[in-house]
Order: structure tokens, then C-alpha cells, then sequence
């Protein structure tokens, strides 16, 4: 271990060094930025009939190919080692994206031809993506906390507990701070800020 900035950057971003990190499967949050963007255009359509075959016609077709695509490579790439249910390999990688694709392609299908109709508001889901990074970064204090103290019948309780305490933290903490907490909004105002200042350099020159 490193007593440094570099130390610190490795613990936060490889720790513990057998699980998932953060960076080998980067292209998750980036899938997420083009879906999110997606979102965004779509929802500035006023005309829902169109908007409905965009969804459907680009969005879920595309979406449930490639993830077909990626979901097969990451189980028959190497299947002989039966490398995907292993973690940090490169079918792994792809079997989780694809996954993740697939998934999220039938929901949105379901959502879309009204096959279910949930009442409420996905607040839920919000607080675990508005805080997604907040919450791998302050992960690590679990590790601590339960350090050589589960076994294979407590985890499920540890699990559930802290599962429902994070969901009701997040409640508080959203609004009590809001954004100030979500670390993921903040490098937005900065990547935005940073836009922002190098656009007016170019018009002054």
C-alpha cells in the first residue's frame, strides 16, 4: 500500500481487488450517459405516436441485438474456463453489459405496451442512480464494519438491513442536500463549468 494520492486512487477505484472496479466496466456508466441522453431528445417529441415508434423501432430493437450480441460472446468466449461467472474477464465484462441490455430492453417494452402500469413514481430508483457514485465511493465502510463477522446465513441479513437503511439515508439526504451530495451531479457542474470557461476563451479570441 501507498501512503499517497496515487495509494488512495488505487483503494478507491481497485478495492477489494477480486470484485467488480469501477473502470473495467466504465462502459456501463457510459451506456447509461447515451440511454439518459436518449431519454432527454425523446421526451422533447410532442407527438406520442411518434414518439412511441422511436422507442420501440430504434431504442428496444437496438438495444435487445446488441445485448443478444454481447449477452452470447460473454458466455462462448472461452466457455471451456467458464470465464463470465468470473470476475474481471473480458467475457464477464460482456455478459454483464449484454445482460444489462437485454434487461433493460424487456422493461422498457413492458412499460411502453402498457403490459404493466405501475402506479407510483420510480423514486426509488432514482435515489440508487442520482447517488450511484456517492454510494461506491462510501462503500468501503461497509467492509469495515462487517470485516470477518458474516458467514453464509447473516450476509442475507446484513444485506437486507443495509439495503433498506441506505434507501432510507438517501431519502433523508436528498432532501436535506440534495444535488450537494450526489458526487455524479457535482463533475456535472464541473465538466460544465469547464465547458462553459473554454467557450468564453474562444469568443474572446
Amino acid at each position: 500500500d501507498q501512503l499517497n494520492i496515487f495509494g488512495v486512487l488505487f483503494h478507491l477505484l481497485y478495492h477489494p481487488e477480486e470484485a467488480f472496479t469501477i473502470l473495467a466496466y466504465f462502459a456501463i456508466f457510459i451506456i447509461g450517459t447515451v440511454v439518459g441522453d436518449f431519454f432527454f431528445n425523446i421526451n422533447s417529441i410532442k407527438d406520442q405516436e411518434e414518439r412511441k415508434k422511436k422507442i420501440k423501432r430504434v431504442f428496444i430493437r437496438t438495444n435487445l441485438i446488441v445485448g443478444i450480441i454481447f449477452f452470447s460472446f460473454g458466455i462462448i468466449y472461452r466457455i471451456d474456463r467458464i470465464d463470465f461467472i468470473l470476475r474481471q474477464t473480458i467475457s464477464a465484462m460482456f455478459y454483464s453489459i449484454g445482460f444489462f441490455l437485454i434487461l433493460l430492453a424487456i422493461l422498457l417494452y413492458l412499460e411502453e405496451s402498457e403490459k404493466i402500469k405501475p402506479k407510483k413514481r420510480y423514486r426509488f430508483f432514482f435515489y440508487y442512480s442520482f447517488y450511484s457514485f456517492t454510494i461506491y465511493i462510501a462503500h468501503d465502510l461497509l467492509y469495515i464494519i462487517f470485516l470477518e463477522q458474516l458467514n453464509a446465513v447473516t450476509i442475507w441479513l446484513a444485506v437486507t438491513g443495509t439495503f433498506i437503511l441506505i434507501t432510507l439515508l438517501l431519502k433523508v439526504l436528498h432532501k436535506k442536500v440534495g444535488l450537494k451530495a450526489s458526487l455524479k451531479a457535482q463533475l456535472g457542474i464541473l465538466s460544465l463549468t469547464i465547458a462553459n470557461k473554454k467557450e468564453q476563451r474562444k469568443s474572446r479570441k
